[in-house]
């Protein structure tokens, strides 16, 4: 498949998707830390409303403009990490806190054609009653975990744009939201 392009709002950060949809997994998450994260970046996002995600590893992205746009943010140390785009404020990416850990996850409405992706794959964190979740579509998710540690073991969780290597840190300084912020996004 040709490469599918990607872009923030205002088009500032863009760039493309290679390999989709067969090197990932189309999902959607229906947890709070990712209802949180749309919020942060200005999503009115409901409880119980999903967040559409494609799920791979960084060496299928190309950020071809906007990089320095980009803001990370996490709701603990060593959670997951969320890339915003400072231009318009529009949540763009997700990846591990550790580099090593290569997954990476777009939200999928800033792809050119969501509908390349295919049908949804996996169902993350599903409500249940009882204040349980579940997941549906498991095993898409266990392909995405055995190719991030692939690309761990062959070097490639180097081929990304978003950490600096040599010393896994973000490109950029890492905003830490607070517990009480968190809690307010999902209020």
């Amino acid at each position: 498949m040709a490469a599918l392009p990607f872009r923030c709002s205002c088009g500032t950060v863009a760039g493309e998707l290679s390999n989709a949809p067969a090197k990932g997994t189309h999902l959607v998450c229906y947890c709070d830390s990712c209802r949180a994260g749309a919020n942060y970046c200005g999503a009115s996002m409901a409880a119980g409303t999903p967040l559409q995600l494609y799920l791979t590893q960084p060496e299928h992205f190309r950020i071809t403009q906007g990089l320095d746009q980009l803001a990370p943010f996490r709701f603990s140390p060593r959670a997951i990490t969320r890339w915003q785009a400072r231009c318009c404020g529009v949540q763009m990416f997700s990846t591990q806190a550790d580099p090593k850990l290569p997954i990476m996850s777009i939200v999928a409405e800033r792809l050119a054609n969501v509908g390349a992706l295919g049908p949804l794959t996996c169902k993350a964190f599903v409500p249940t009653s009882g204040g349980k979740s579940r997941h549906e579509g498991k095993w898409a998710l266990a392909r995405s975990v055995i190719a991030a540690l692939r690309a761990k073991l062959n070097g490639n969780w180097r081929k990304t744009q978003l950490f600096d290597v040599t010393t896994c840190q973000p490109i950029a300084d890492v905003i830490l939201v607070s517990k009480d912020d968190k809690r307010a996004l999902l209020s």
